[in-house]
């Protein structure tokens, strides 16, 4: 029916650009052919497809030679309003430079017309319910939209939808059979307009959100499969969090409410929520729309690794606010990558400043990357104490970070610590068996993460949570400022590690040596000579073990058989190939139920 309305149109249409052909005057040709085109859109039907719309739009591109042939532009405004262009565009391989990093990271598809249809009527469906949104995205075009076969994440374990980037969405395979397409269209068009994430981390919002984040985190640590899936679909009534993916950091955060909020609100009631939470955001100011947009073209910068240029623009979008971390985080990279030390230190400590007022802790990764990068400046510097001392806090939030780990052994060297550089190589290499990943959160409230691991290692015969009990333990012992509590955090990691020793033989040998290191931290040196032998009765080649005891021989003066003996312990190490680091995951601690949980982590309080 549509078809046999179209045709004729169409057909008047192209007629109308024939007779121009003659004209010779370019303005009055270029004029005449808008003109001929507004007819045809004058007269398409108002129940006409989006796809038909976006045929017209391309047509109307390609008058203008604005874009390439290979391209589609996206008309997703109602037909009342065909004068607004929409910021979208379908961009095919063709038109991607061979030099970009999308050809390097992606397999990129060509589009096939029903997913651009499909494509089309949902951006169509959020233009007509969700104009609060849709009315922020327009400024930012032009937004391409790529193809791609298959997408990864830095931040989740599995395969995205979605991923949105300056100027672009990248869709994946796995969008088609989304249970829910508009949500995930919704979420990453929420990354778009805060791409400089001034609302993600406004201070009043992390304020509000922070104790379920870390809540939520915990929790989703201890439980069991069947009551992990139970507490994911009650996690908005509990939590505030509308899924399990809020609680990867604020900016996902922020992506999520929003999507969810807009979807089950009244555009109406939506207002009323937005005016309290999003005002900024949904209603920007002059100057917030300015550093955006900046901040956008900055990044398109950063990602093709022009970091000169991206620091004159990233110099523009920073505040004193805590708002605009992620341009003090960004330009501390730049400014390091183009050689500008001092500067680049400079911001490294804006921006943990920054991370300190909104308490981030392990909710974010912000602060992580702004001391590795810090690290790297000192070490550069050869401040090897300060690096230490600031890889030693990057550790106790990322104990398993390979590159932490590998600069932390060099500092160590450099400070004659060949034993403790030593270990920290073993480590790097993959060699430790007994590292874990860390329990996210447990900082926040320590008495309660010793409360739910004593309660899950209580429900199981399985030795390895006893080892992460024994880890986070010996963490907490590392930061507790009060002697008493700290020689008790270290008992009760000892007493884990003997239990799983007593468990089990598999990795007996390191749980002494494990245990011997403890020993030398409490300054027990006579204890800890005893774990020591007993490991390398074991296994005398047991690299810990071998590295205690020359750690024992040079506090007793023995300096050349300590030396003689990490020497050896080098050559060793030297010769054994790098392993991936396995660390113990905490996802081996899902053994609560739902309710056993909650008693525990109080979320009403």
């Amino acid at each position: 029916m549509i078809d046999r309305i179209i045709a004729p149109r169409l057909s008047t249409a192209r007629e109308l650009l024939k007779d121009l052909a003659p004209l010779k005057n370019s303005a009055r040709r270029a004029k005449s052919s808008y003109f001929a085109l507004l007819i045809l859109l004058t007269l398409s039907p108002a129940d006409a497809s989006a796809q038909t719309l976006s045929d017209a739009n391309s047509a109307r591109c390609e008058q203008r030679a604005d874009n390439s042939t290979e391209s589609t532009t996206l008309d997703i405004t109602k037909t009342t309003s065909s004068k607004q262009v929409s910021p979208f565009v379908f961009d095919e391989p063709l038109n991607v430079a061979k030099d970009s990093f999308f050809l390097h990271k992606y397999e990129l598809l060509k589009w096939n017309s029903s997913e651009k249809e499909e494509l089309l009527e949902i951006l169509a469906a959020i233009e007509r319910r969700f104009t609060l949104l849709t009315k922020q995205v327009k400024p930012l075009g032009p937004i391409s939209i790529f193809r791609v076969k298959e997408l990864r994440s830095k931040i989740i374990s599995t395969e995205p939808y979605l991923v949105s980037g300056p100027g672009y969405i990248l869709v994946s395979d796995k969008f088609f059979m989304a249970p829910d397409k508009l949500h995930a269209l919704m979420h990453e068009l929420v990354h778009l307009i805060d791409s400089c994430g001034e609302q993600a981390y406004n201070p009043k919002w992390v304020n509000r959100m922070l104790p379920s984040m870390w809540k939520s985190k915990l929790t989703l640590q201890f439980l069991t499969g069947h009551d992990y899936r139970i507490f994911l679909k009650t996690l908005p009534q509990i939590s505030e969090l509308p899924s399990n993916y809020a609680t990867i950091n604020f900016a996902e955060l922020l992506a999520e409410v929003i999507s969810a909020k807009l979807t089950e609100m009244s555009e109406e009631d939506f207002s009323k929520f937005a005016s309290e939470w999003f005002s900024d955001l949904l209603h920007p100011k002059k100057n917030r729309i300015e550093r955006n947009s900046t901040f956008m073209g900055a990044m398109k910068l950063y990602k093709q690794e022009n970091f000169r240029e991206a620091t004159r623009l990233l110099q523009k979008t920073k505040t004193p606010s805590a708002s605009t971390i992620l341009s003090n985080y960004y330009l501390a990279t730049c400014l390091f990558k183009t050689g500008k030390i001092q500067e680049s230190l400079a911001e490294c400590n804006t921006t943990l400043r920054k991370a300190k007022v909104l308490d981030l802790m392990d909710i974010d990764e912000i602060e992580l990357g702004a001391l590795i990068t810090k690290a790297d400046i000192l070490l550069q510097m050869k401040k090897y104490e300060l690096a230490k001392e600031t890889l030693n806090i990057a550790l106790h939030k990322s104990p398993t970070n390979r590159h932490c780990l590998r600069s932390r052994s060099l500092c160590n060297f450099e400070l004659g610590q060949e034993v403790e550089g030593l270990l920290d190589l073993y480590r790097a290499k993959g060699l430790d068996k007994l590292m874990y990943k860390g329990i996210k959160c447990g900082d926040y409230c320590p008495k309660m993460t010793i409360e739910l691991l004593e309660t899950a290692t209580q429900r199981t015969k399985s030795v390895e949570p006893l080892y992460i009990k024994s880890a986070a333990y010996h963490r907490l012992a590392r930061k507790a400022t009060d002697k008493r509590q700290r020689n008790s955090y270290f008992n009760s990691a000892l007493a884990a590690l003997m239990e799983a020793s007593e468990r089990s033989e598999t990795y007996r040998a390191q749980t002494h040596a494990q245990c011997g290191l403890i020993c030398l931290e409490m300054g027990d040196l006579q204890t800890a000579r005893i774990y020591f032998e007993k490991a390398l009765c074991i296994d005398k080649e047991n690299i810990p073990a071998m590295l205690g005891m020359a750690k024992l021989l040079a506090n007793r003066g023995n300096t050349q058989e300590s030396s003689k003996l990490c020497k050896d312990v080098r050559t060793r190490l030297d010769l054994l190939k790098n392993e991936d680091i396995v660390g113990l995951s905490p996802w081996s601690l899902n053994l609560l139920s739902k309710d056993e949980t909650l008693k525990i982590v109080q979320f009403s309080q």
